[in-house]
């Protein structure tokens, strides 16, 4: 614990964002996270490549919630920073810092979101989801929506983070920010 803590990270410049995020193929998100290709796969496949498929999204969703989580915590490492920075700036922009506070805020939120679907993959991880019978196999592609209605989308938040992280960047130059886009 105290080695972790000694190597953590306490800031990140808009150099390190580029090599610290871990990229997203955003076709394979989109589509393990559909629910009506879901829908279809439960019905044409037989049950052993059903159980087969199931596992490897299992694994393929939780590897994809822990990439836009690490993402998300770069992002709230860099805007952190960011704040600080411009708070020891006697010309700093109130915009600017109001605009990096609401990013690390969203890069926290999403973060916890998360958390949260992650917590319950590896659940189903753990409790061998694909085995249980088909009718009771949990929806990989419902994890992407949060709330008592499903009225949160963490794709959705994510690609907001992404957009608010690139035009935060935009100033850095042009390079800069289709990295950040390419990146995330």
């Amino acid at each position: 614990m105290v080695i972790d803590w000694q190597f953590w990270a306490r800031e990140r410049t808009i150099d390190d964002v580029k090599v610290f995020l871990r990229k997203i193929d955003w076709d394979d998100l989109g589509e393990l996270f559909d629910i009506a290709r879901e829908q279809y796969t439960r019905r044409t496949q037989p049950g052993y490549y059903l159980r087969k498929t199931m596992r490897k999204d299992l694994l393929k969703a939780r590897e994809f919630l822990s990439r836009m989580s690490h993402n998300a915590y770069t992002l709230q490492l860099w805007a952190k920073t960011e704040l600080r920075n411009l708070s020891r700036n006697a010309h700093f922009s109130p915009e600017l810092r109001t605009q990096f506070r609401a990013t690390a805020q969203m890069a926290a939120d999403f973060r916890s979101l998360s958390r949260m679907q992650r917590i319950k993959l590896g659940w189903w991880i753990l409790l061998r989801a694909e085995q249980w019978p088909v009718g009771q196999m949990p929806s990989i592609a419902s994890l992407r929506n949060l709330g008592t209605q499903g009225e949160l989308d963490l794709i959705f938040l994510y690609l907001e983070l992404k957009t608010n992280a690139a035009k935060l960047a935009l100033p850095y130059g042009q390079q800069v920010y289709d990295d950040m886009l390419a990146g995330l």
